[in-house]
């Protein structure tokens, strides 16, 4: 049997790997929503664009990392500084209780 460690990585840990900025907002329909600027995740051949939405900005990140572990990303999509990334099973553990 061969076994496979999967690799769990801190998100506010992963801002840092990626260079890329996690920003926070304001929702009218909710407190907060989250996302890596100018992030698409590739699914299916189309780029779909999510955000992490929540009452606090805690929860927000979780429900972030929930939709974005484990998918490949495209960030700066339509430009020439377009990169990949393939995603590793993030969490939210960095409490920022806010």
């Amino acid at each position: 049997m061969k076994i496979i460690l999967i690799e769990t990585v801190e998100i506010l840990d992963f801002e840092k790997t990626v260079r890329e900025e996690l920003t926070v907002n304001e929702a009218p329909e909710s407190a907060y929503y989250v996302r890596f600027q100018k992030a698409e995740i590739m699914q299916g051949g189309c780029l779909l664009s999510l955000c992490g939405y929540g009452n606090t900005i805690d929860e927000a990140l979780t429900d972030y990392c929930k939709k974005i572990e484990n998918k490949r990303i495209a960030f700066h999509a339509f430009t020439n500084k377009r990169r990949e990334v393939v995603f590793p099973k993030l969490i939210h553990t960095k409490l920022l209780r806010k």
